[in-house]
């Protein structure tokens, strides 16, 4: 996520100066062109990070739920929650919760 910081702060950095500029009466149509292309690539960037982030979420969030599913299933076979907590790296309070 680190280099989309980046790139994003440069973007604002100059998206700032270029609108500033045309504030003044500074830009020509070419540079008004570039401004709302800097805008559009700046958008796109923030959907990209955006669905990285989601992507991530939905993989800790799937991982979660087989910890927790398979910790179900072995406490239903008898095993102790404190090794189904060790097993599956869930917490023993978690663990605790699902009997």
């Amino acid at each position: 996520m680190e280099p989309y910081a980046t790139l994003l702060n440069q973007f604002d950095n100059r998206f700032r100066q270029m609108a500033h500029s045309q504030q003044l009466g500074q830009l020509d149509s070419d540079t008004l062109k570039d401004l709302q292309e800097l805008k559009d690539t700046r958008e796109e960037v923030l959907r990209s990070l955006g669905l990285e982030e989601g992507r991530e979420i939905g993989l800790e969030e799937g991982k979660k739920r087989k910890a927790l599913d398979i910790a179900q299933k072995l406490l239903a076979t008898g095993m102790q929650p404190e090794q189904v907590a060790a097993v599956t790296e869930l917490s023993l309070e978690e663990v605790q919760s699902l009997s």
